[in-house]
């Protein structure tokens, strides 16, 4: 692929891309905080567990 046609697909990329409003960035903050929340729950369970499995 040459230098031009991968700056041609950016450029085309960034024509097509625009600012969410206001209800999908809502949307997606909220989406990314229950993830977080729940990847950081599950990994404190486990560490819970193995604290516990290990002190015995």
């Amino acid at each position: 692929m040459a230098l031009s046609d991968r700056v041609k697909q950016l450029r085309d990329v960034l024509i097509l891309a625009r600012k969410p409003d206001r209800k999908e960035f809502s949307f997606t903050l909220k989406i990314s905080v229950i993830g977080i929340l729940l990847i950081g729950g599950i990994a404190f369970f486990i560490q819970l567990i193995m604290s516990f499995l290990m002190a015995t």
